[in-house]
């Protein structure tokens, strides 16, 4: 029998008849899930046995996908987003542009109550913080398209406001700002120092588990 005809795990034999009696080989993409995570990897598996470790394998997926995402929301702010073009002592070379947007939706009760707010002479803290939210979308974005591209900040930072679909009630925050690699980052801040390697590393790992899982 050719080694080919039978499934390297299991040694189940590969077979199409029929429908409820088919053992078939599982698509690449899932094979290379579930070698991510099951010892000892193989070239290929059959449904019988790859079914019933293929489940284990995306919880396992998943969990490394919420620690990765966990870890990267808790520790980005000490990328440095700023203003200025050159700060002061700050020695650095270009990498590119990093842009980011984020969409929110004001509502006529939102709207409504910016009005009271400003009959009243205050601002509407519903509206501010929808506001805020959104710049803080942006400035995570920024800050790790910035790692994803070898850089540890961003200078000349700008923030812009826009209103969409003619008057509607869409507000679109949009920030752009120059991608750095710092030469003397341990001056500047010794976390970023410390940490900026392993921002790296879980944003890349982040991206390969996505495109696992997408097959």
């Amino acid at each position: 029998m050719d080694e080919h005809d039978t499934c390297p795990q299991c040694g189940s034999k590969f077979s199409n008849f029929g429908v409820l009696k088919a053992n078939l080989r599982i698509p690449e993409s899932t094979n290379r899930l579930i070698n991510e995570f099951a010892e000892p990897p193989f070239p290929y598996r059959c449904t019988k046995c790859g079914d019933a470790v293929l489940e284990q394998c995306l919880g396992l997926l998943k969990e490394e996908q919420s620690r990765l995402t966990a870890y990267l929301q808790s520790s980005l702010s000490v990328v440095p987003i700023v203003s200025s073009h050159s700060p002061l002592g700050w020695d650095y070379h270009t990498i590119g542009l990093v842009t980011a947007h984020s969409t929110l939706g004001t509502g006529i009760f939102t709207e409504v109550a910016s009005s009271f707010a400003d009959l009243f002479g205050t601002q509407s803290k519903t509206y501010n913080a929808k506001i805020k939210a959104a710049e803080d979308v942006c400035q995570a974005a920024l800050r790790l398209k910035t790692i994803e591209l070898g850089g540890d900040a961003v200078l000349a930072a700008d923030i812009d406001y826009a209103e969409l679909a003619g008057g509607k009630g869409l507000i679109t925050v949009c920030m752009t700002g120059t991608a750095i690699k710092l030469r003397n980052a341990a001056e500047i801040s010794a976390e970023l120092e410390t940490q900026s390697e392993s921002l790296r590393l879980a944003a890349a790992r982040l991206n390969f588990l996505r495109e696992l899982h997408a097959g």
